[in-house]
């Protein structure tokens, strides 16, 4: 009713299928974690190195 064609007056979808790029995403940042060991605490926690060159823990969802 409102003209719209998906690919050409409304853009595609960006996520074609949620549930595999989701488990693609997942599988990518926890392989990327298993090789920042420096990145880490002793309690799994990440860290981010500020500008002072101190390091500070940054609390990430838990699936990770």
């Amino acid at each position: 009713m409102a003209g719209i064609v998906v690919g050409e007056t409304y853009p595609e979808r960006i996520v074609d299928d949620l549930k595999t790029k989701r488990k693609k995403s997942l599988e990518s940042v926890l392989s990327m974690r298993r090789q920042s060991h420096y990145y880490k605490d002793n309690r799994g926690y990440e860290l981010i190195e500020l500008c002072s060159r101190r390091k500070t823990v940054v609390f990430a969802k838990k699936e990770y």
